[in-house]
């Protein structure tokens, strides 16, 4: 406060007196050439009125003075030099003011560079240079003239303007670096930030440090930064985070450092997880000298070096089903197929008994109506391209099944072929298969009388190859093939399910054996878990099982519930095996493998009614699962991965 008042008080009277002085030297300077010459003609006047007039009147000469004097010369030379001086001594003090403000400006911050003022003074901020301007044209007071102040402030930084190569802020009482503020600061090449309070550092916080070299934030309670802290440090190559609180850093802190040789994270409390394996594959893929970091937690990584771990230690990619499109109808049946590099879905409407056919839309990416194959009571719709045709055999309730030829001619599908009412009476089921290199299709016939009848290609249509099973009232077909041997799988609500394989002497298949320990099975199913061949059965009333084949025979190794279960579809996305369990009585369950147990985990509930049949359809890099239901819309659900680690 002295040295403010002080330098305010010898700034005050130096302007004062110098524009005193100055004022009337310029009032002379302007009225005096002007008034010698004058007075000159007066007395060369007087000097001949005497000469004339032989005598000298004093009283007279005093009053010949004093009127020449008033009349010619004092109001309009005298104002005149006023204002001339008024004016030049008003340019003179705003040029006094402008000078001793840029003086002292340049001192100060040559007291601030020379310094550093931040390691004595704790919350020191910046020095403020305050100057309020008068015009001194507005005010005719010498008083009221321009004041020059020169203050202090003490608040928190929010920005450094001066030159300098570094700097070094230790045990600084503030809580946080906002945007930019080091950004006057150009030519920093080290900056020393350690030891201080801040909890915080805001996104570009170091903006406009492009010189900069080596950054130390050392010994704060810095919990968590931005991705963008440190974006704009182009020259960095030194950067210490050591000893603070952080357990995690966002993915691609480190991508603006193009240059950084020596990062130091040690003393902090890294959570070696999901979030932290991009920094194990960023320091295995770097040249960034980093120092031993260890793991806090989770348990089983407490104490072990981030560097010693890999990214498969890490699970950190989660999926999950979502509803993708939904379709206007009600449906018991759906297949996916490819043809002539498109992808179609052909659903059997239960409402209108239609086989209805879909098409993948590359451009809107969701499947658009194509064709609708008319039927009575259709309810399974199944595709098969042999040699490049395609066909669909559409079984029926009534009226009988019947098998259909897409024509390119006409664009659409034309019957070609009756199936036998007296073999195929109550069809519940199809399926295409092909042993040595011929094509059949099987159909599981759910009626008292009926059978399951195999029939085979020969060339311009599909005929009676064998009858399997009759009498037990089929549900399902499913073949599989075992050790190079063809099998079908028949399942009953009557008796356990049969398995049949295939003779190759008398190109038939015929009885293996049962598989006895359920009975009232709907469907049966196959799939395939690093060469190993599984089985899962699902029950209507009672828990659905999965079997292991062991070479000798189906064990039992897993249960689930599904009350109220009629299908079941296993598949596979990527490396990961699901199995999706249909139920009428509350959620759809999907079950994903777990390797570690070999078993099924619940995975997922899908909220759907009543489902009879699931198809997957990759496309377009998407994951689509369709599902059939019976007592409401069909719909679609898209396979989402989602990344634990972004």
């Amino acid at each position: 406060m002295f040295i403010c008042s002080f330098l305010r008080f010898v700034r005050s009277m130096f302007v004062r007196l110098f524009v005193c002085s100055m004022f009337v030297s310029s009032f002379v300077y302007s009225f005096v050439p002007s008034f010698v010459p004058s007075f000159l003609r007066f007395v060369r006047s007087m000097f001949v009125r005497c000469l004339f007039l032989r005598s000298f009147d004093v009283r007279s000469f005093i009053r010949s003075f004093v009127s020449f004097f008033l009349r010619s010369m004092s109001v309009r030379l005298f104002v005149r030099s006023f204002v001339r001086s008024f004016v030049r001594c008003s340019f003179l003090h705003s040029f006094i003011s402008l000078f001793l403000r840029s003086f002292v400006r340049s001192f100060v911050s040559f007291v601030q560079c020379s310094f550093d003022v931040c390691s004595f003074v704790p919350s020191f901020r910046s020095f403020n240079v305050r100057f309020d301007v008068c015009s001194f044209v507005r005010s005719t007071s010498l008083v009221s003239t321009s004041s020059l102040s020169l203050s202090l402030s003490l608040s928190p930084p929010v920005v450094f303007p001066c030159v300098a190569l570094t700097r070094t802020m230790v045990n600084a009482a503030f809580t946080t670096i906002p945007q930019g503020a080091f950004s006057h600061l150009q030519l920093l090449q080290f900056l020393l930030l350690n030891s201080n309070t801040f909890t915080s550092i805001s996104d570009d916080a170091f903006a406009g440090l492009s010189q900069l070299q080596y950054l130390f934030i050392e010994n704060n309670d810095i919990q968590d930064l931005s991705r963008f802290t440190f974006r704009g440090l182009k020259a960095l190559t030194h950067l210490s985070l050591s000893n603070n609180n952080l357990q995690q850093l966002p993915r691609e802190i480190f991508k603006h450092l193009e240059i950084l040789t020596d990062l130091d994270l040690r003393g902090n409390s890294f959570r070696c997880d999901c979030k932290i394996k991009w920094l194990v594959d960023w320091m295995e893929k770097s040249n960034t000298s980093v120092p031993a970091v260890y793991c806090a937690s989770p348990f089983e990584f407490q104490g072990r070096r981030v560097q010693d771990l890999v990214p498969r230690d890490f699970s950190c990619t989660s999926a999950d089903f979502v509803v993708y499109e939904t379709f206007p109808f009600h449906s018991v049946s759906v297949e996916s197929y490819e043809f002539a590099g498109d992808r179609y879905a052909s659903f059997a409407q239960s409402d209108s008994g239609f086989c209805a056919v879909y098409v993948w839309d590359h451009v809107e990416l969701v499947f658009r109506k194509f064709q609708n194959i008319t039927s009575r009571s259709a309810v399974y719709c199944k595709p098969v391209v042999i040699d490049d045709t395609l066909y669909m055999v559409v079984a029926q309730l009534f009226g009988g099944s019947h098998i259909y030829k897409w024509e390119e001619g006409p664009l659409r599908f034309v019957k070609i072929q009756d199936i036998d009412t007296t073999r195929v009476r109550k069809p519940n089921f199809v399926a295409t298969f092909r042993v040595d290199d011929e094509w059949y299709f099987a159909v599981a016939d759910s009626s008292k009388a009926g059978s399951t009848s195999v029939y085979r290609w020969h060339g311009n249509g599909f005929y009676t190859h064998q009858s399997l099973h009759p009498w037990h009232r089929d549900t399902h077909v499913e073949f599989l093939d075992v050790a190079g041997r063809p099998h079908l799988i028949l399942s009953s609500a009557s008796q356990p399910p049969v398995v049949y394989q295939w003779n190759r002497g008398q190109r038939q298949f015929a009885f293996h054996s049962l598989i006895r320990e359920l009975p009232d099975v709907q469907m049966v199913k196959h799939f395939w878990v690093r060469n190993v061949l599984y089985l899962c059965l699902t029950r209507f009333i009672g828990d659905s099982k999965i079997l292991r084949w062991d070479g000798q025979r189906y064990a039992e190794i897993q249960t689930l519930p599904s009350r109220g279960s009629m299908t079941v579809y296993p598949f596979s996305v990527g490396v990961r095996h699901y199995l999706v369990l249909g139920s009428d009585f509350s959620f759809s369950r999907v079950y994903q493998w777990d390797d570690l147990t070999q078993r099924f985990r619940l995975f997922q509930e899908l909220n759907m009614r009543a489902p009879r049949a699931f198809s997957l359809v990759s496309v377009d890099n998407k994951d689509i699962l369709l599902a059939a239901t019976f007592k409401g819309n069909t719909v679609a659900y898209q396979h989402l991965l989602v990344d634990l680690s972004a």
